[in-house]
């Protein structure tokens, strides 16, 4: 089939469905009018689990029918699942069929910190300090040898405030010092605006920009068209961590600002009216998407897993050190 043609004009949904076996014919008739438009999030974490609940909006009567992935087949809880329906391929595995407006799962936490689990010996611990002195005495002074970009900027940013951690750890006091001051000499600028490339607030879309993003699509990686979002604020929110942790009368001047980044991508409050809920994070999907206001010609994508997992993990040690 390559098209649908109606001879009169209408309004309302056409709805299409996969008709994978004979036995799955009533189950796809009572739902045909139950029609999902959206849903509700609801997150809810402990120290060493997290509870997920979306409930489904639906316009019409009937019965609920959705597609699980199989992130959410091992997890869901009380699932009434319609297996008459059928299963259905997708690019993310198998896709089994669950009846119902209110899906409910949850998932452990590995308890992570700033460090890492298992503590240096003491051979490499003298060979840190002598390297992170070395990193540290390196970081510039003059903020013009810095990248104007969000992206790039923040990269170093965050590699300073790696260098004050390390140092922090290995107890070299004078080297961690020494780059906190460089990173809230840098961090600052960004937050009072006086960067050649400010940040602004946009009225439009609800976020932060950069004032050359906003003006030109292409700037700073589509930044201005809410591309690679997570990317670029995680490393500002990781900094922002670690300065919460190593400086935090600093962190707790600039605080508003400091929060801004991270609510722009990782905003989990309903009531928070000037930015969007999880920006970047599909629920559903379970990943997140690093295209904005593009039109990909492969669709939607990540791109970066890694600088995701940044972007979160620097979410979770700023509220970390923050609360």
């Amino acid at each position: 089939m390559s098209g649908l043609e109606s001879p009169i004009p209408m309004q309302g949904a056409v709805r299409l469905a996969l008709v994978a076996t004979p036995s799955a014919i009533p189950a796809l008739l009572s739902a045909r009018t139950a029609i999902p438009i959206g849903g509700d999030v609801s997150i809810n974490a402990t120290n060493d689990s997290a509870e997920f609940a979306i409930a489904w909006k639906v316009r019409g009567p009937g019965s609920l029918l959705m597609c699980a992935q199989p992130h959410h087949q091992h997890a869901l809880e009380n699932a009434e699942w319609m297996d008459d329906v059928g299963s259905y391929w997708s690019s993310k595995g198998t896709l089994r069929v669950a009846q119902g407006t209110n899906w409910q799962w949850s998932e452990s936490i590995e308890p992570i910190g700033f460090a890492g689990h298992a503590e240096p010996s003491a051979e490499h611990t003298e060979k840190l300090r002598e390297l992170v002195a070395i990193d540290a005495r390196a970081l510039p002074t003059d903020l013009h040898a810095l990248p104007p970009d969000p992206y790039f900027f923040g990269k170093a940013l965050a590699r300073a405030a790696r260098i004050a951690l390390i140092a922090d750890e290995v107890d070299d006091s004078h080297s961690r010092d020494m780059a906190v001051q460089r990173v809230t000499e840098w961090f600052e600028p960004w937050l009072n605006g006086t960067n050649s490339n400010p940040l602004v607030y946009d009225t439009e879309w609800f976020g932060l920009v950069s004032t050359a993003g906003l003006c030109d699509a292409h700037a700073d990686f589509g930044q201005g068209r809410y591309n690679d979002h997570h990317f670029h604020y995680g490393y500002f929110v990781y900094a922002a961590a670690v300065l919460a942790k190593l400086h935090p009368e600093w962190a707790a001047r600039h605080r508003d600002a400091l929060d801004v980044f991270a609510r722009d991508y990782c905003n989990l409050n309903y009531n928070d009216t000037a930015f969007p809920l999880l920006r970047c994070f599909d629920i559903y999907d379970g990943n997140s998407w690093a295209a904005g206001l593009f039109a990909f010609a492969d669709s939607r994508n990540q791109e970066s897993t890694s600088e995701a997992i940044n972007a979160y993990y620097a979410a979770y040690l700023y509220a970390l050190a923050t609360h």
